[in-house]
């Protein structure tokens, strides 16, 4: 990436989170660098090679990915580091194209690549974490998952402050399950047609939504990726 600032919303993330494993695979090449490692709270990969099977393998288990909001996106100065507070839907197979949302901290590594001519950076390395509100609203199904952080805190008050470790061990368990079979529904959003064949960036004033469109080789099944809240800094 020669502009990681730009690059992220316009092309790697529809990229990668889209049905097309062909686009999938070439853009974890471009962008991976060959050591590249996945940090997940239940799986740590090593190798582009085993990050691109994950992706593709995401990939091939969905219908689609409706929408990739990106509310919040960070650089540091040397741009060595990233991070992105995102929102995505999916529509699982498994579940009949249930539209299914996930939200996600992640925080890229990024490397220059000394052998190119020009300042080019490659990720080789990605964290992700997961919102602890979010994982306990996702370990009921939608009409009671309002009331699981008020049961918790209750559970809390009641046997002490030291069982919180207890309930976040089983929650990440549930969570991951709950990840992998995409069992929390959600109402699907209305989106909005973006012609694909230009890339255009709205930037807004406070809390205004940006929308940017893919380009040509964005493969089927991708979303819109917009970018809301904050300017990337």
């Amino acid at each position: 990436m020669q502009n990681p600032q730009t690059e992220l919303t316009t092309h790697l993330l529809p990229y990668l989170l889209t049905t097309d494993t062909p686009t999938v695979s070439r853009t974890i090449e471009k962008y991976l660098t060959p050591d590249a490692t996945f940090h997940h709270p239940f799986i740590i990969l090593t190798g582009r090679d085993r990050v691109k099977a994950l992706y593709t393998t995401w990939s091939k288990i969905n219908y689609s990915f409706p929408t990739i909001v990106v509310n919040d996106i960070y650089t540091n100065k040397p741009q060595t580091r990233i991070t992105l507070d995102i929102t995505y839907e999916f529509t699982p197979i498994l579940l009949f194209g249930l539209a299914q949302k996930a939200r996600v901290i992640t925080i890229l590594h990024l490397r220059r690549d000394d052998a190119s001519p020009s300042p080019v950076f490659r990720i080789c390395r990605q964290e992700d974490y997961y919102p602890p509100d979010y994982i306990l609203s996702t370990l009921t199904p939608r009409p009671f998952a309002s009331s699981t952080l008020l049961i918790v805190q209750f559970i809390l008050k009641l046997f002490g402050f030291w069982t919180i470790y207890v309930i976040s061990f089983f929650a990440m368990i549930l969570n991951f399950m709950v990840e992998a079979i995409g069992w929390k529904r959600v109402a699907e959003r209305p989106g909005r047609v973006v012609d694909l064949s230009d890339v255009e960036v709205k930037e807004g004033g406070t809390g205004a939504e940006d929308t940017v469109g893919r380009g040509g080789d964005g493969g089927k099944g991708g979303g819109d990726v917009r970018r809301r809240h904050s300017p990337i800094r």
